[in-house]
């Protein structure tokens, strides 16, 4: 995966790849919000319309 996105954009140290949610997660909800974070960076915090 990493080497498919750095054929399309430069990658940086820190950056950090999505890809959607594990099998048998489910859907977002509407309302929801979705968190992405680590010990190195903090949260981001996205909600879904």
């Amino acid at each position: 995966m990493v080497s498919q996105v750095s054929t399309d954009m430069t990658l940086l140290a820190g950056d950090v790849i999505v890809c959607g949610t594990s099998l048998g997660i489910g859907s977002i909800e509407p309302d929801g919000f979705i968190d992405i974070g680590n010990e190195g960076i903090g949260v981001f915090r996205n909600s879904v319309d």
